[in-house]
């Protein structure tokens, strides 16, 4: 028989590997040989099992990004494949979002910035984000439209909150205005400390996509409400 392997980024960029399951051998066994023969690494459990018996399907998280051929994001393939319920049910447990076009992100650019704003948005101090057009569309990342429903991890893979896309606006970086950055909730709320964040956060981003960032490049700022926060915690027993 064979089994099929889901693995998962941080930015949940999907890796979809096939392994055969000799007789009598178990399937995570093979998986697992898999994964070390083709990506050159190891992983734990996985957060999720699927399929059936003559056909199990597992689902990993890679605590980093990525890289490489094989890596794609996930919503790509997602509607039309058994992984989108795999996902709903080890990701999201169980919770289906309202679309099945669906984007998974998280905000900023490492697992500790990704988590604070989560935390804001869940708070509800944090109501709108910025991205750079060009950065976006050059790592193929879904441009936010009104009607977008995203699941916002905390950079390590985990779902936070389910958010929709309110209204969209492009504007040129030098247009934000203080109303813009109330909205994003970021920082002291200012229009100054977020032009300071974002210019910085921006010129790392050109840095890492080898793109030149001006002020007036485009960015799409957007307006967004939240659908359901997921995985609150609870008390151990």
């Amino acid at each position: 028989m064979q089994a099929t392997v889901w693995i998962l980024d941080v930015a949940h960029r999907a890796r979809r590997l096939v392994c055969e399951v000799p007789p009598a051998t178990r399937a995570l066994v093979s998986a697992h040989e898999r994964i070390g023969r083709e990506l050159a690494f190891s992983l734990g459990d996985p957060l999720g099992v699927g399929g059936t018996e003559a056909a199990p399907a597992f689902m990993f998280l890679h605590p980093a990004r990525g890289e490489g051929p094989g890596w794609e994001p996930f919503g790509t393939w997602a509607r039309e494949d058994a992984a989108f319920r795999l996902h709903v049910e080890a990701m999201l447990g169980g919770w289906e979002p309202p679309t099945r076009e669906v984007d998974i992100f998280y905000f900023g650019d490492s697992p500790e910035l990704a988590a604070k704003l989560a935390h804001m948005v869940v708070k509800g101090r944090k109501r709108g984000t910025t991205g750079w057009v060009a950065a976006l569309e050059l790592e193929g990342v879904a441009l936010p439209r009104s009607g977008l429903v995203s699941i916002v991890t905390d950079g390590f893979g985990y779902p936070v909150c389910a958010i929709e896309s309110e209204r969209v606006e492009r504007v040129r970086f030098r247009d934000i205005d203080a109303t813009h950055a109330s909205v994003e909730g970021e920082g002291d709320g200012s229009l100054e400390d977020w032009r300071e964040g974002h210019l910085a956060y921006f010129e790392r981003e050109g840095q890492r996509l080898g793109l030149t960032f001006t002020e007036d490049e485009e960015v799409c700022f957007e307006h967004f409400r939240v659908l359901a926060v997921l995985g609150r915690a609870s008390s151990p027993r």
